[in-house]
């Protein structure tokens, strides 16, 4: 439930790029299907049921969607805080300078993280 495919990637392209970018991909899908299956175990507000033989197949495919969603704006967060803490500290040369800066998502704002992206 809530899962994708393990260990795929549907653009040839990824094949072309530097081997790290395929490996990072199926890195990032299995911890995709890893959060969904632990979303479904604690299931914390008890909204989902790990029974599927007490679920018709409308409910099962709604509660397969809320855990995809879900799970996807997890793995949105830390995809986010990777580029932003890891990789921009990188380009910026901050690394090189021993320096623990790096820019919280949650301190600057949505709001304008999503207008440097659509800029």
């Amino acid at each position: 439930m809530g899962h994708i495919w393990p260990d795929t990637f549907a653009d040839h392209r990824l094949l072309r790029m530097a081997p790290s970018t395929p490996a990072l991909l199926i890195v990032f899908c299995r911890y995709h299907n890893y959060v969904a299956d632990r979303l479904l175990q604690i299931n914390e507000r008890g909204t989902f049921n790990a029974d599927l033989t007490q679920l018709t197949d409308e409910q099962k495919e709604a509660q397969d969607e809320d855990l995809f969603q879900i799970t996807r704006l997890i793995m949105c967060g830390l995809f986010m805080t990777v580029i932003l803490s890891d990789y921009l500290s990188s380009i910026l040369g901050l690394v090189r300078e021993g320096s623990t800066w790096s820019l919280n998502p949650l301190e600057v704002g949505l709001v304008n993280i999503r207008r440097l992206h659509i800029a």
